[in-house]
C-alpha cells in the first residue's frame, strides 16, 4: 500500500517522494515497526512515519508530515527528547505535543538541559514519578554514572522548577535520588 511505514522510511529525504505517497493518499498517521536502534538503554521503534522523520533528524520532513496531519501526540517527542533534538523538540511542542514525565525523564537522564528546561516550560511536571523514579533519578543516575558525574545543570533546573528530593519511583526497590549517588 502507498502508505506503509517501511515505505515512507525509504523515501525519507526526498521530500517530492513523500508529498507524491500523500497525494496518493498514504495515510500519514499509518502505524508498524521500524527499529532504530537503542539509545539511553529504550530499543527505539519508530512506529509513525512522523516517528521515522525525528529518529532520522529531518525536520523538513517532520514539518512537511505536520502539515499533511501526522499525530503529534506519538512517541516523536520522546524520541526528540532522548537523542537531544532541540529543534525537533521545538517543533513538535510548537505542534501541540504531549508532555509528559517520559519525555522529562529521558532528556533529563541524557543531559540535555536546554530540551528539560524547555518541556517544564511547556508544563512537564518535575515530579512525575514512573517505576524507575523521577527525572532527578534519572539525572543522577544516568549511563554514565558509572563515574558518578550527574548531570548538573539538568539538577539544578529540575529542582529550580521543585522537583522532590524525596520522591521514590513506584518500584519497591527504587530509592530517593539522593541514594543514586552511592556506588553500588
Amino acid at each position: 500500500t502507498p502508505g506503509t511505514p517501511r515505505m515512507f522510511a525509504l523515501a525519507l529525504g526526498h521530500r517530492e517522494v513523500i508529498q507524491l505517497l500523500l497525494e496518493a493518499g498514504a495515510d500519514v498517521n499509518v502505524k508498524g515497526e521500524i527499529h532504530f536502534g537503542s539509545f539511553s538503554g529504550v530499543r527505539w521503534t519508530a512506529t509513525t512515519p512522523l516517528e521515522i522523520a525525528v529518529c532520522a533528524y529531518d525536520s523538513d520532513m517532520v514539518q512537511l508530515l505536520m502539515e499533511a496531519s501526522a499525530d503529534v501526540t506519538s512517541d516523536g517527542i520522546d524520541i526528540a527528547a532522548c537523542l537531544g533534538h532541540t529543534r525537533m523538540t521545538q517543533l513538535l511542542l510548537g505542534a501541540g505535543a504531549t508532555v509528559d514525565g517520559t519525555s522529562l525523564m529521558l532528556a533529563a537522564e541524557n543531559g540535555h538541559v536546554e530540551i528539560v528546561k524547555m518541556l517544564l516550560r511547556h508544563g512537564a511536571n518535575p515530579n512525575v514519578v514512573r517505576r524507575e523514579g523521577t527525572a532527578l533519578c534519572a539525572a543522577i543516575h544516568h549511563e554514565g554514572a558509572a563515574l558518578l558525574c550527574p548531570h548538573l545543570e539538568v539538577l539544578s533546573a529540575l529542582l529550580d522548577a521543585r522537583a522532590d528530593p524525596n520522591k521514590r519511583g513506584t518500584s519497591e526497590v527504587t530509592e530517593p535520588p539522593i541514594f543514586h549517588l552511592v556506588p553500588t
